[in-house]
Order: structure tokens, then sequence, then C-alpha cells
């Protein structure tokens, strides 16, 4: 398959199968390339909802952006799982952003693991254009095991991502 990464106009140029014909047809074809570039990986938590971000790039008209989820089910707007919000086109980078927002039960249900979502793109200036490959978006689930240490006269406080444990410290009094 050959590949192209810019905008271009070629011609298309019909003969007819008869040699008795002479007839040649010429017309203009545009091809508008994009890309797609996920937002990943990202890390997130189980406390709030999460959004995902696919940046399109390269782009003058609005395309229509799909998300698949881990199971590689396509996702609309309408579950109650997920909010889909198409975005537009910024003039001045040419880029659309697509976001979609993943429920805070949604992320629970998945426990403390590695997902991997799918975003791509179609036309909608050329809806019989292929849709782009899918790319993937790595969401890293975090979960947090807090507790509560009393240090003389600070508070220490201690939590441990599953991936690195980090600690935190303050000396505001309670």
């Amino acid at each position: 398959k050959a590949q192209t990464t810019a905008d271009a106009n070629y011609n298309c140029v019909i003969a007819p199968a008869s040699p008795d014909d002479t007839r040649v047809i010429t017309t203009t074809v545009s091809l508008n390339v994009f890309r797609v570039d996920p937002v990943t990986p990202v890390k997130v938590t189980t406390t709030v909802d999460q959004t995902l971000t696919c940046k399109i790039g390269d782009l003058t008209t609005v395309v229509t952006v799909t998300w698949k989820d881990k199971d590689d089910n396509p996702i609309t707007s309408g579950q109650s799982e997920y909010t889909v919000v198409q975005g537009s086109v910024d003039p001045s980078t040419k880029i659309q952003e697509s976001i979609l927002t993943i429920t805070l039960n949604t992320l629970k249900s998945l426990g403390s693991r590695t997902v991997t979502y799918k975003c791509a793109a179609q036309s909608t200036q050329y809806p019989d254009s292929e849709i782009s490959e899918d790319k993937d978006v790595v969401v890293n689930i975090l979960t947090f095991d807090w507790k509560d240490v009393e240090r003389s006269d600070s508070v220490w406080l201690e939590y441990n991502m599953k991936s690195s444990p980090i600690e935190i410290w303050t000396n505001k009094e309670i």
C-alpha cells in the first residue's frame, strides 16, 4: 500500500475499453490527509470521572471520531458509562480534540490494572472514505492505600501506589 502524508490533488484518467472510442475523461481527485494522535499513556484514579483525549491534526474540517472500549466494543454518548465529545477544529492549530469521559463506576469496575481504549477518525467531508486505523489509548489505573500516622507535632501521611511507593510529609497541625 502506498502512503502519503500530505494533502494533494491527483488527476484520474478514465479511458474507454474499446479502441473505437477515443473519449478520455479526466477528473481531479483531492486527497486530504490527517493524523490521529491519542494522548497516551494516561494515569487515572478511581475517585472521579476521568477523561481521555484523542487529537486529530492537519484538519480544515471536522472529522467523526469513534471510540472503542477495552473489549473493542464501540462507545457512544448514549451509554451511561461514557460521554463522548467530538470537539471542533481549532483553526490556528488545525487540531480537533475528541474527549471520552469514563464514569467513576466504570473505572472502579476495571480494578487496578492497565486497560486499552481506542480512537479512530473518519472524514465527514468524504464520508465514503475509510476510517483511520485504531490508535491505542493506554490507561493505567492507580489505586492508593492511605493511612494516618501521628508523629510528635506533625502528621505523616503515607500512600502507596501499586507501581511505586511515595511518602508525603506535612507539618500542618490538625
